[in-house]
């Protein structure tokens, strides 16, 4: 950097000397002008805004150096000002003092001395100019913080300032994040986000961008430039996108100003979703926004036959759907976010049946699917295959659906059912569909199990209630055979005949005579 010296003198033959016989350039430093006295001076600094330093001569015609110096002080007061006098008077040296000069050096000046002390000047503005970008960009942080995790409609005082500044965001997101995080450490990950982050703001501040860049969700890095030039481009960006090819990127637009941060943060997490599974690295909220408008339908039927297969655990089908499920989305270019809602809709509807049908309590287990999702924690089919299945595996464990033995509750939950609904005219395919099989698999499970086909099995069941009922009521056996389930008389009488070898008249009067 170089610093930006004015000459004041209104001796000429002082001003060439000290302008053309020191090396400023070996010292930072560039003598932009020379005025001669101080109205002449205040003139050059209103005109020329990037002055650091003035360099007077006490006594000079209009306005002198002590009155230049007390005009710097009012309006200049960032202008270093060095005073020197062919009077090695106290009283100037004290008024100079006051009125702010950093250094004050006695006629014939000496070259080094000068050097010396335009050194120690530099060093001082550096500090000041260190200082004030510190502190503005921690302004500059705290503001981002600020408008993305609090309430930006309430702008706190310190922040007012900043809230035209313009600035330009985008997000980056490690590709398969779950993978590369999977068996770290909680410090190892946390250093690995660190080294991730300076990446990012040390790229970027290599081509004099200042950055702020924070995690505002797991795999979502938020980077907003300062921008000072309000033309910022996703183009100017697209090498530190090149240098990251772990990560994708997607830019904005445009600059914004910081107080539309929060609203665009938004945007950009809320696209992030719409990105289609495997996409490139380098996107534009243009090209989210079009593969957006592409709407994919889903066959529900292949949906519910995985959840079938799931359900009465049969190995081999939960594979060959599970695949043709992903196959599926992989060949559509299903969105990040319809991929994702629809394994958690089979996650969902899988475990409200098994809740269902097995009778119990909601699980604890964590799944998945079962839950918020963090934003892009993959970008691959195969890695969201995983964890899907991952869920499923959970799902068999959690219902002991690898018991054989436990595979009963199928039956017993339909026979809990048409113990319930049995004197209505039930249907095979009506229990089936309870419980959530194939009314063919159904079928044969329950023969399998019980040894009667389904009607066998319930009009048994009517036939048992019947007996009841003819044993200890006076009700007419017409009205009987309507209680249990039975609209046809004839057809009762004939399958009563057929469980019990006799009629329901017959079986009435005997068991008459026996409790008689």
């Amino acid at each position: 950097m170089t610093f930006k010296v004015l000459i004041v003198d209104d001796e000429p033959i002082i001003c060439r000397g000290l302008t053309q016989t020191i090396p400023w350039e070996n010292h930072d430093v560039e003598v932009i002008g020379v005025a001669h006295d101080g109205q002449d001076a205040i003139n050059k600094i209103k005109a020329n805004d990037q002055i650091d330093i003035v360099i007077t001569d006490v006594r000079m015609p209009n306005k002198d150096g002590l009155q230049l110096a007390a005009h710097l002080a009012d309006n200049y007061p960032a202008i270093k000002v060095i005073m020197i006098s062919g009077y090695d008077e106290f009283s100037y040296a004290k008024q100079a003092i006051h009125l702010g000069v950093k250094e004050y050096l006695v006629k014939p000046v000496d070259i080094d001395e000068l050097l010396q002390v335009v050194g120690k000047v530099i060093k001082e503005i550096k500090e000041v100019q260190l200082e004030s970008t510190q502190f503005h960009y921690s302004a500059f942080m705290n503001a981002v913080y600020h408008q993305v995790f609090y309430d930006p409609g309430e702008v706190a005082v310190e922040f007012e300032t900043l809230q035209n500044e313009r600035v330009y965001p985008f997000i980056s997101i490690m590709k398969n994040y779950i993978d590369v995080s999977k068996h770290m450490q909680h410090e190892e990950l946390n250093d690995f986000k660190l080294k991730w982050k300076r990446e990012i703001d040390n790229r970027l501040a290599t081509d004099q961008f200042t950055s702020v860049s924070i995690y505002i969700s797991v795999n979502i890095l938020l980077t907003c430039i300062l921008e000072d030039k309000n033309n910022l481009t996703p183009t100017e960006l697209l090498p530190i996108a090149k240098d990251n090819a772990s990560k994708q990127f997607i830019f904005n637009k445009t600059s914004i100003k910081l107080k539309n941060l929060y609203k665009t943060t938004n945007q950009l997490t809320e696209e992030l979703k719409t990105l289609s599974i495997g996409e490139a690295e380098i996107i534009t909220r243009s090209e989210i926004d079009e593969e957006a408008a592409t709407k994919r339908l889903f066959p529900v039927d292949m949906q519910d036959s995985l959840i079938h297969a799931i359900v009465r655990f049969d190995r081999t089908q939960i594979t060959e759907y599970t695949n043709q499920l992903f196959r599926y989305l992989k060949i559509n270019h299903f969105l990040f976010e319809e991929s994702v809602s629809v394994c958690s809709d089979v996650i969902k509807k899988v475990i409200e049946t098994l809740q269902n049908l097995k009778q119990r309590e909601k699980s604890t287990t964590y799944y998945y699917f079962n839950q918020s999702m963090d934003t892009l924690l993959t970008d691959s089919y195969q890695t969201l295959q995983k964890l899907f299945e991952n869920d499923i595996e959970k799902i068999i464990c959690a219902y002991k659906l690898t018991d054989i033995d436990d595979k009963d509750w199928l039956i017993t939950r339909a026979i809990d059912y048409i113990q319930s609904y049995y004197k209505s005219e039930i249907k095979a395919h009506e229990v089936a569909n309870v419980i959530n099989i194939s009314p063919n698999y159904f079928s044969s499970l329950f023969k399998q199990k019980t040894g009667r086909n389904f009607n066998e099995y319930v009009n048994h069941m009517r036939v048992e209630e019947a007996k009841t009922l003819l044993a200890q009521t006076p009700f007419k056996v017409s009205e009987i055979a309507e209680q249990v389930g039975f609209h046809e008389y004839k057809y009762f009488v004939e399958v009563f005949k057929k469980f019990s070898g006799m009629t329901p008249t017959t079986y009435r009067k005997l068991t008459a005579v026996k409790n008689g």
